[in-house]
């Protein structure tokens, strides 16, 4: 009775707008995944409709609503809002309602859950979907209060009522009971940063500056007579900080949600129907796999923290981020030679690889920057030379393998599912992986794949060649295991023969291809030279 009798109060509605975004009509033509374009072809920031048409930009930011997450983040989509893209939606999909709100801050959520309703900050610069709706309001304070009690307790009470179905439209929600109340807006304040900060940690975020264990490393550096020294740094001592500086966070965020519902629990005067209590569960940040929940309280996975840790020097490599500065750096086609010159990083040269191509072979492979190589190499200017092998013996601990299998077996499946099948590091590969090279989608040409022929795939048949002539010279000395090997490497290399054929039809045609396309598309027109994304 006490929870109907709030219905007697006002609504959202009568005080913000909740809104319904729209729908394209066509999303395999209008939406991608950031990554997926250039970087400089994406317009941040804008205020209004008007003012993205100024930019000149081709995408801008969507919200579409997500996965189960609060105060921040889900923001990995662009939608092509050109003034071509535009009239075309005009003409279609449900005809762009609601666009004098385009682009203005708001709150966000998913109109369809599997739970419970969360709701996201969103600053200014976006474009919403149907399924990520959105409230609008010119008061900052109103829209975090409503974010408040939309993300507590209460707000379960109600919507169980309001939408069984879990359908959480904008119609439900605007007919949400409002009661003003005084609520700390500090703690929500703390929220939203909290997340963010998880957020852009990642980099599947376009705010991602570094890497967390690097940027530890140098947070140590920069205190020692306030100036960056070339000082070697354990990776087991930089894991625990890690883990020391995100379980702060995290309880931090599980006490302050504790706090707003009980303050909104008085508010709406709710003491006898609801508790406080929030399970860590529901606790969303570090979602990328770094933590579980077991026995009430937080697992630490340090293989997924690692793991973070390789990609990022992987993209280091490619020149997607650089050491010496933080954020994007090459994520956009044709790079200047400015771009991909050698820099000085901790009193070491880092040279960016020079065709953004990686070869993800053995150890023993005859190719300096193969993938392994690469990773060991950012592990000694990263971290330090003096401690090196002590990094690299806990990097494969942590890993449960060593680095060479994990670099030839799993790191690129574990890089199409942190891109949910939208990698932009594209892997050339025979039938079953006798040659793989890794190639950054962002500095791929029309040349590319002639390239991976003529420089990888062709001197890795002619060392196959020499080795297995070597081996066969003297075939009756060879123990079983050489015998074995042997075998193995005349198999590597009918493998790599036959793929050197498709591969060479494949470089004849000097394909190229436009980022806005999107990956599927473009993906599928090297055909079977590529591992499959799917």
């Amino acid at each position: 009775e006490n929870i109907l009798n709030k219905f007697d109060e006002k609504s959202i509605s009568d005080v913000a707008q909740a809104r319904q975004g729209l729908a394209t009509g066509d999303n395999d033509r209008f939406l991608r995944m950031w990554n997926e374009v250039s970087i400089k072809n994406i317009g941040f920031g804008c205020n209004d409709r008007q003012d993205a048409k100024e930019s000149c930009h081709k995408w801008f930011p969507y919200n579409k609503g997500g996965s189960y997450r609060k105060w921040y983040g889900n923001q990995e989509l662009v939608i092509a809002f050109d003034e071509e893209n535009y009239n075309a939606l005009l003409q279609q999909g449900n005809h762009l309602p609601s666009r004098h709100l385009y682009f203005k801050n708001s709150i966000t959520w998913s109109a369809l859950a599997g739970g419970s309703i969360s709701l996201r900050y969103s600053p200014k610069g976006f474009v919403f979907d149907t399924k990520g709706q959105c409230i609008f309001s010119d008061s900052e304070k109103l829209l975090k209060y409503l974010m408040g009690v939309l993300n507590s307790n209460v707000s379960k009470a109600f919507l169980t009522l309001m939408a069984p179905t879990l359908d959480f439209n904008c119609g439900v929600v605007g007919k949400f009971p409002y009661v003003e109340g005084d609520v700390d807006l500090n703690l929500i304040a703390s929220n939203i940063d909290v997340s963010r900060n998880d957020w852009d940690a990642h980099e599947t975020s376009w705010s991602f500056k570094t890497n967390d264990l690097v940027a530890l490393k140098d947070e140590v550096f920069l205190s020692i007579n306030g100036e960056k020294q070339n000082i070697p740094t354990l990776l087991t001592e930089l894991l625990d900080d890690y883990k020391s500086k995100w379980s702060r966070l995290f309880y931090q965020l599980h006490s302050n949600e504790e706090e707003l519902n009980r303050q909104f629990i008085e508010i709406y005067g709710l003491q006898d129907e609801l508790t406080p209590d929030v399970p860590l569960e529901e606790i969303t940040i570090l979602q990328q796999g770094e933590i579980s929940i077991e026995n009430n309280d937080i697992v630490w996975h340090d293989d997924v923290i690692i793991k973070q840790l390789i990609s990022y020097a992987v993209g280091c490599w490619m020149g997607r981020y650089r050491l010496d500065k933080p954020g994007l750096h090459i994520a956009h086609p044709n790079p200047s030679s400015e771009e991909v010159c050698t820099y000085q990083y901790n009193g070491h040269d880092f040279k960016i690889d020079d065709d953004g191509i990686i070869p993800m072979m053995s150890c023993d492979s005859m190719f300096e920057d193969n993938g392994y190589n690469r990773i060991v190499e950012f592990i000694k200017v990263a971290f330090g030379e003096d401690n090196f092998t002590e990094n690299l013996n806990f990097i494969e601990k942590a890993l449960g393998k060593s680095l060479e299998d994990y670099m030839m077996k799993d790191f690129w499946k574990d890089h199409k599912k942190m891109y949910q099948n939208r990698p932009i590091y594209w892997l050339f590969s025979s039938k079953k992986g006798a040659f793989q090279c890794m190639v950054y989608m962002h500095r791929m040409n029309p040349y590319t794949a002639e390239r991976v022929r003529t420089k990888y795939l062709l001197k890795h048949i002619d060392d196959l060649k020499g080795r297995i002539a070597t081996a066969s010279e003297r075939a009756a000395l060879l123990t079983t295991v050489e015998r074995r090997n042997l075998a193995k490497m005349q198999k590597d290399l009918d493998e790599c023969l036959e793929y050197h054929d498709v591969l060479h039809e494949v470089a004849d045609q000097q394909i190229g291809f436009d980022l806005d396309d999107g990956v599927v598309v473009n993906y599928a027109k090297f055909g079977d030279v590529l591992a499959k994304i799917k």
